[in-house]
């Protein structure tokens, strides 16, 4: 009875993963098309990250458990070759490191390029990339410590070290997203208030969707990750239905359901088949298929149109005249104004005007 179970919960998260794979495949095709070799990289790389811990225990680890349970006989989950839960805890980390390293890039996007490339300004601060940098070596460092301790033969995720590790790990992803996502999002919200007092019109802007694109993508990984470190603290029998899945769909359903219904070596032979996929994958997928669409800002960008080419004095003093979609049409893909849309612009720009583009 159990051992059909193992096979039988294994499709929980395929919704998650064929949702994972049409946004990876259309962002391939946009960015081969567009020669963004950066993005093209980390989005296969990425890619074949998620395809080993989503592949491995959905298919090798219930095949070999069900052998053990039937030729062996079920003893235990440290009768399972180490090399497999080794293998997806490694791909699992990797990844963790290539999602939160892109946030970070994206920070620097925000809070020191932007003011150069978009408003010809001098380079950002760049100390305030201080703590999300600081957060991310915690997560390398204590991501390591992790993959020390759960490679252990024999351990499991209950062993109270492997658990401990664990949410040190958790806690500096989580501190790394949270810095990070503010930093991003107000630095969008500081010129957007600047647009709205230069050109006394109520304008949504390009930076207000890069706004609500971060706060979407971040709010995916970051709210299940506080969920599972709060019941972790509090040694709540809940964490068991966010541990370690954090967004996979269905989660609470499945793991309440094996909490209750199996014992320990059982449920710890399902929580491998079933616990490799999760909102990490799908965060910076969202964010490099706006990339690749042209409605999310690069480092390497100089287009003059991306906000509509609004342009206005510091002063705010200059005559304001209607501009139609002709006069700003942009060179990203889908991302302009819809036909018939008016935007404000400065009649005569003074040289000492504040460039937003």
């Amino acid at each position: 009875m159990a051992s059909n179970s193992v096979l039988d919960f294994t499709f929980t998260d395929t919704s998650l993963v064929g949702s994972y794979i049409v946004i990876a495949g259309l962002s391939l095709a946009l960015l081969q098309e567009k020669g963004k070799k950066l993005f093209l990289t980390y989005t296969i790389v990425q890619l074949v990250f998620t395809t080993l811990y989503f592949a491995i225990p959905r298919y090798t680890i219930p095949a070999q458990s069900l052998a053990i349970f039937n030729i062996v006989g079920p003893h235990s989950p440290a009768a399972l070759s180490p090399w497999l839960n080794i293998t997806v805890n490694v791909a699992f980390v990797l990844n963790t490191w290539a999602s939160d390293g892109f946030l970070l890039h994206r920070c620097y996007v925000a809070c020191v390029r932007l003011p150069q490339v978009y408003c010809g300004e001098k380079p950002g601060n760049k100390y305030a990339l201080a703590y999300p940098t600081v957060f991310y070596l915690g997560t390398l460092g204590s991501s390591v410590a992790w993959l020390v301790v759960s490679s252990t033969p024999g351990a499991v995720y209950s062993t109270h070290t492997v658990q401990v590790a664990n949410l040190c790990y958790w806690s500096f992803s989580t501190a790394m997203t949270i810095c990070a996502s503010c930093l991003i999002c107000a630095q969008f919200w500081k010129y957007q208030r600047e647009i709205m007092q230069g050109i006394k019109y109520k304008h949504r802007t390009v930076l207000r969707v890069y706004l609500e694109m971060t706060l979407e993508s971040a709010l995916l990984y970051t709210v299940f990750l506080l969920v599972t470190l709060v019941l972790t603290v509090l040694e709540s029998p809940l964490k068991n239905v966010f541990c370690p899945v954090l967004g996979m769909a269905q989660v609470g359903v499945v793991y309440h359901f094996i909490h209750l219904r199996f014992p320990h070596w059982q449920r710890e032979v399902l929580r491998r088949s079933t616990s490799n996929f999760s909102w990490q994958s799908i965060a910076p997928a969202l964010i490099i298929y706006r990339v690749a669409r042209g409605i999310s800002p690069d480092s390497d960008e100089r287009y003059t149109g991306v906000i509509g080419n609004l342009r206005f004095s510091a002063r705010a003093s200059y005559p304001l005249q209607p501009v139609t979609q002709s006069d700003h049409q942009n060179s990203f893909d889908g991302s302009g104004p819809s036909p018939g849309e008016v935007v404000m612009a400065e009649r005569d720009e003074p040289e000492s005007a504040v460039h937003i583009a």
